[in-house]
C-alpha cells in the first residue's frame, strides 16, 4: 500500500535501520573479487560472461547524483519536505527534494557537509528549471566500504542498465523498506542493493550485503494485499484514496507560469476533483489578451478562444467545441477554469500539479 503522502518526514525516519555489517557479506575467494578502492582492470577473455539478450540503448529507469550538501531548506506548502542544495563533483548544483516517500539508508538525517548519493526516477516529470529539481527516491551517505545501486532487475538478476548481476544466496538479507523480511521473487522489481566488492567479469557480479525490495517507485514496499477469506459477499477492495490526499491542498499551492511565480487568487478542487485555477492571472502571465463581456458573461482570449460562465463548452482557436471536466465559474468575482483548459483548449504543453505547486507552461511536454 502506498504510504500516505501527507505523513511527515519524521514518521518516515522511523523505518528500521538498515544493517550493513560486514558479517552479512557473502564470502568469495580473493581471485573472484576486487576491493572498491582498486582500479578497474580490463577483463580477461575467460572472465567475460555472455548476456542472453543485447543491452538496449535506453535511459536507465533510475539515475544517481552525488555531491556535498551545501544547504538544507524546508520545502512544500506544509514544510514537511526538505530541499537540499547539492554541489556535484563537476561543480554544478542540484536540488533534490526529500519527501515522505524517500527511503533514507541507515536512518540518515541529512546535514550540511555530508557527501550523499541520491537516486531519482528518470521516468518522473522534472521541473524545467536550473538547478534541476527532482524527488529523491533513495538517499545514502557515501562510504568507502559500501556501494549502492537502485535499479530494476530481470529474472537473471541482471540490472536494467546491464551493469550488475546479483548472486543471491539463502542467507542474503532481503527486506521490505519497513525492515520486515521480503517474501517473493526479486525479478522485475526495483531493488536497492548494498554491496562491497564485485567480480572482474563483464558485467560485474556481486554478492549483496543487503537488498531492499520496492515496487515501481522506490519508497513503496511490496506488500501482498490482505483478503478476508472468512467473509462472504464483502468487497475486499481498498477504498480509493481521495485525490485531495494524494495531491495535497491546492488552495495553498503557489501558481507558477513559465517558471515564474504568479500572484493570484487561490486554486481549489471542485466536487468532481477538478483543479480549478484563476483564469485572468494565468492568461496575463502568458502575455495573452483577455476580454470580458459582462452582458452575457463570456470571455474571449486573444480574439480566438472563447468560453462562457457556467457553460461547459469551450471553443479553441480553430473554433472547435471542447468539453472539459467542469464549466467556467465565478468565485468572488474571479473566473475559474479547470487546469486542463490550458492544454486542451489553449494548446499549451503543460498544466499540472507537481511538487506542491501548480505549473502552467509551454516548455517541453512532460510525460
Amino acid at each position: 500500500m502506498k504510504p500516505n503522502m501527507k505523513k511527515s518526514l519524521t514518521s518516515l525516519l522511523s523505518v528500521s535501520v538498515l544493517s550493513l555489517s560486514a558479517a552479512s557479506i557473502i564470502s568469495a575467494s580473493p581471485a573472484e573479487v576486487r576491493p572498491i578502492s582498486a582500479p578497474i582492470q580490463a577483463p580477461a577473455e575467460q572472465d567475460i560472461i555472455p548476456i542472453s539478450a543485447p543491452i538496449q540503448d535506453e535511459v536507465a529507469p533510475y539515475a544517481a547524483v552525488q555531491g556535498v550538501v551545501k544547504e538544507i531548506q524546508k520545502h512544500g506548502t506544509d514544510g514537511d519536505m526538505l530541499m537540499l542544495t547539492l554541489e556535484l563533483e563537476n561543480g554544478e548544483t542540484a536540488n533534490p527534494v526529500i519527501t515522505a516517500d524517500t527511503y533514507l539508508v541507515d536512518d540518515l538525517k541529512p546535514e550540511v557537509g555530508q557527501k550523499l548519493v541520491i537516486f531519482y526516477d528518470t521516468g518522473k516529470p522534472m521541473l524545467m528549471i536550473y538547478p534541476p529539481q527532482y524527488n529523491a527516491e533513495v538517499v545514502a551517505e557515501l562510504r568507502d566500504d559500501m556501494n549502492y545501486k537502485v535499479d530494476r532487475f530481470d529474472e537473471n538478476l541482471l540490472s536494467a542498465d546491464g551493469n550488475l548481476i546479483l548472486n543471491v544466496f539463502e542467507d542474503t538479507k532481503i527486506i521490505n523498506p519497513d525492515g520486515t523480511k521480503f517474501e517473493g521473487e526479486l525479478s522485475d522489481h526495483v531493488l536497492l542493493v548494498s554491496y562491497t566488492v564485485t567480480t572482474r567479469s563483464l558485467p560485474p557480479q556481486t554478492s549483496p550485503v543487503q537488498i531492499v525490495a520496492f515496487e515501481d517507485d522506490a519508497g513503496q514496499p511490496i506488500v501482498e494485499p490482505e483478503v478476508d477469506v472468512d467473509t462472504e459477499g464483502t468487497d475486499n477492495a481498498e477504498p480509493a484514496v481521495p485525490i485531495s490526499e494524494v495531491m495535497g491542498d491546492v488552495s495553498k499551492m503557489p501558481l507558477v507560469v513559465s517558471d515564474k511565480p504568479v500572484q493570484a487568487p487561490a486554486a481549489y478542487l471542485d466536487d468532481n476533483d477538478n483543479v480549478m485555477v484563476p483564469l485572468r492571472a494565468i492568461v496575463e502571465a502568458l502575455d495573452l489578451k483577455l476580454k470580458w463581456n459582462a452582458a452575457d458573461k463570456s470571455i474571449v482570449i486573444d480574439d480566438s478562444i472563447s468560453l462562457k460562465i457556467d457553460e461547459n463548452r469551450y471553443a479553441n482557436a480553430d473554433n472547435e467545441a471542447i468539453q472539459l471536466g467542469a464549466a467556467p465559474t465565478l468565485v468572488d468575482g474571479n473566473t475559474y477554469v479547470p487546469l486542463n483548459f490550458f492544454t486542451d483548449v489553449v494548446g499549451l504543453n503543460n498544466a499540472y500539479v507537481f511538487e506542491g505547486q501548480i505549473n502552467v507552461d509551454d516548455f517541453e511536454k512532460m510525460q
